[in-house]
């Protein structure tokens, strides 16, 4: 049995172990969970997966005492005790003798005083714990619990694909209908409320017909008893009893799905999307998109508000502009093109740019010469922070003319403003001499050549560089006034800002880099090009975003994991991505996007936030995290953005110890 499966059950005797130490009716009770544990292993040989049966055996167990009363001053989940956890792991490798893992237990309880508390259940267990309660189904339970939070199209379309033997499975779960009300958890008892009060011949009628209509479909009888009478039942079931055993099966899916979605609307097993809702409304924003994922799970997609304002609504494959998490993506395609045309990154910038048959070079006399590759992607010796953008209705501005400066635009000439490679200063000008040297190689645009590239990552159809791609479905930027930005959106310089993207795209050229950082060579992103990217160093980062500054990418520590991060900011469009690529929380990432300016900033920092606790991530100090209050008007324009998420989340990351 996996050792997450005996932990929730570890987690089910808590209660009982902690009620029972104190209400001074321990024999009483060990008596009821024993008979309980033994009446449900009886049956197990009928069964074709006894695993349901030993979790009901033990949900059941949970059950049967949870009405009893700690005595006063005592509350729930207070009261020590002793059993540990290996001692209870051997109890349940052992469930197939005559001796349960509940009598085990009782004869451990003793004095309250000497015991050590209990481990805290990993987050996967409650879930899977939460999930199993509300259908029964142990795949069900297991896909649920790898989620970032409940998506009820998801818990549907997994109902809708159970075999037969998985909704036996489940329906072994639920009571049967006109069962005593002695034998249903409260949960069902509510559920079966107005059959309940039927007479006792309806009653009787409703278990003898469930029977024939257990030996004609192979499955019990499922219909969501909320609301409906003891007749009406009978009648639903006596129409049904004739109907061919593939259309029952459909109507238990059917039955399991109206149940497990009322369950979870009474007992929700997680908050997050309304939380993020309210985020919405409390900064203002028009629209956000989020993708996530938890080790060993598969990314999950949240939409909040519109795309386009009265229009259209926010969906997972609506592109937002993804700004300075372009530079990540540019990167390591960069890393890869230079590398195959046998150039070392430290090679002087001017060097390369002679070979490329440009006729631009970094003039300043002391360092234009000792500026390197490498330096125009880790922010250590250009100028210009953040780079301007074009309006969508007008011709983008070629890249080479811009690192020359163009003042309608409002683009300083690019220059060298410190010793290369010794002081960070954030540098949207490296990127745009990187992708000037590129283009000039090979006489397209940037966009053009990045095709392929996106292609290999499997990114093709959810990111793109092409600043007016035909066919995409792009949401509008807003400003903090809501007026939409002229255009609808702007266009910016490729490699810096220029991207645009579903969350779900950027989230997979995470993944991947995650994988090439763990020595996959199979893949586009070569090992030595993801270990160089997520390599930090300190030249000045710290101070300006409480990170550590790799290449393309921002470089977080937190206790025992490290992430790979970046920021966004273009005109009306806001971004974030946090993605674990090393340590015991290796795997989790989210990326956030919304469109709006300094509120959505807001948005994006407190969602991270609610997603990081979620999660449960270690090396994060969540008290931190919703009570501090972060002011950005004395902040220069330029450095809102990196301020902000210091302050609201990277603050929170501890220390390596």
């Amino acid at each position: 049995m996996a050792t997450d499966l005996v932990a929730a059950l570890f987690g089910v005797l808590q209660d009982a172990n902690t009620l029972a130490a104190g209400i001074g009716e321990s024999a009483e009770v060990a008596k009821r969970l024993t008979l309980t544990c033994r009446e449900i292993r009886a049956q197990q040989h009928l069964h074709p997966t006894p695993l349901p049966l030993v979790l009901r055996d033990f949900f059941a167990a949970k059950r049967a005492i949870v009405k009893a009363r700690p005595p006063p001053g005592c509350a729930l989940g207070q009261v020590p005790w002793r059993l540990s956890f290996p001692q209870f792991e051997a109890a349940v490798a052992s469930l197939t003798t005559e001796e349960s893992a509940i009598d085990i237990f009782v004869a451990h309880i003793g004095n309250p005083a000497r015991c050590p508390p209990p481990p805290q259940l990993p987050r996967y267990t409650r879930r899977f714990c939460h999930f199993f309660e509300r259908c029964g189904c142990v795949r069900f339970a297991s896909e649920m619990a790898t989620t970032l939070t409940t998506d009820l199209d998801r818990v549907h379309g997994a109902i809708a694909r159970f075999t037969l033997a998985e909704a036996v499975e489940a329906a072994g779960f639920h009571g049967d209908i006109g069962e005593s009300a002695a034998t249903l958890d409260a949960m069902a008892k509510g559920e079966q409320g107005d059959a309940l009060a039927a007479g006792e011949a309806v009653k009787a009628e409703l278990r003898a017909t469930g029977q024939q209509y257990i030996a004609r479909h192979g499955i019990k009888f499922l219909v969501s008893a909320k609301g409906k009478s003891g007749p009406e039942m009978l009648e639903i079931l006596k129409q049904r009893l004739g109907n061919s055993s593939d259309v029952e099966l459909t109507n238990a899916r059917t039955a399991l799905w109206d149940i497990t979605r009322m369950r979870l609307a009474a007992e929700p097993a997680d908050t997050l999307h309304s939380e993020i809702t309210k985020l919405l409304a409390k900064h203002g924003v028009v629209g956000g998109s989020i993708c996530a994922v938890l080790p060993g799970g598969t990314p999950q997609s949240l939409v909040f508000g519109e795309s386009v304002r009265g229009k259209q609504a926010v969906t997972p494959g609506c592109f937002f502009e993804i700004a300075s998490l372009s530079k990540s993506v540019g990167s390591s395609y960069a890393i890869r093109y230079f590398a195959r045309r046998g150039t070392l990154l430290t090679t002087p910038v001017n060097t390369v740019l002679a070979a490329a048959g440009s006729s631009f070079r970094l003039t300043n006399v002391k360092w234009g010469d000792k500026v390197q590759l490498v330096h125009l992607m880790s922010h250590c010796a250009l100028n210009m922070h953040y780079v301007n953008g074009i309006p969508l209705n007008e011709p983008m501005i070629d890249v080479g003319d811009l690192i020359r400066g163009n003042q309608q635009y409002g683009y300083p000439a690019v220059d060298v403003v410190h010793p290369p490679g010794t002081t960070f200063q954030y540098s949207g000008g490296g990127f745009l001499v990187l992708q000037h040297i590129i283009e000039s190689f090979e006489k397209q645009p940037i966009w053009s050549l990045m095709e392929p590239y996106l292609r290999e990552l499997g990114l093709d159809q959810q990111m793109t560089f092409d600043p007016v791609a035909a066919g995409v479905p792009v949401a509008h930027g807003y400003g903090d006034d809501g007026k939409e930005v002229a255009g609808t959106r702007k266009m910016f310089p490729a490699f810096a800002a220029g991207a645009y993207a579903t969350p779900h795209g950027m989230l997979g050229f995470l993944s991947a880099l995650q994988t090439a950082y763990a020595g996959d060579q199979t893949g586009p992103i070569a090992p030595e090009t993801a270990r160089l990217m997520l390599t930090g160093t300190d030249k000045g980062c710290r101070e300006f975003m409480g990170v550590l500054m790799g290449v393309g990418v921002f470089v977080g520590e937190a206790g025992p994991n490290r992430f790979a991060i970046h920021q966004g900011a273009n005109d009306g469009f806001r971004s974030v991505f946090l993605h674990c690529f090393d340590g015991p929380d290796a795997g989790t990432g989210v990326v956030i996007t919304a469109n709006g300016d300094n509120r959505a900033m807001f948005f994006v920092a407190e969602a991270l936030q609610w997603v990081l606790v979620e999660t449960g991530i270690r090396g994060i100090d969540f008290s931190k995290f919703f009570d501090s209050e972060v002011s950005v008007d004395s902040v220069p324009t330029e450095e809102i953005v990196n301020f902000g998420y210091k302050n609201l989340v990277f603050a929170a990351f501890q220390p390596k110890l």
